[in-house]
């Protein structure tokens, strides 16, 4: 999983640069940018995190988790922390 991080004062930057990305992939500006499902290529990939990488201000967290492991019950395991978080 991983999360984009930015302070709310580059928003309009984050969203004209995936709004950009968007078009060079050809993917409708409505549809959210899905990382598997839009980014199958390898060059894709690179053009992504290349363009997103350019924007000061931008943090991106990973969190790598074995699947063979996680609990039965996935939206335990992916939304356990909104509940401490808010």
């Amino acid at each position: 999983m991983a999360a984009v991080i930015f302070p709310v004062s580059i928003q309009q930057k984050v969203k004209d640069c995936i709004a950009t990305i968007k078009t060079r992939l050809e993917i409708p500006l409505k549809n959210t940018l899905h990382w598997r499902k839009h980014c199958t290529r390898h060059e894709f990939r690179k053009y992504v995190t290349g363009e997103i990488a350019k924007l000061q201000g931008v943090t991106i967290i990973y969190v790598i988790s074995d699947k063979k492991t996680m609990p039965q019950d996935h939206e335990k395991f992916y939304n356990w922390w909104i509940k401490d978080w808010k």
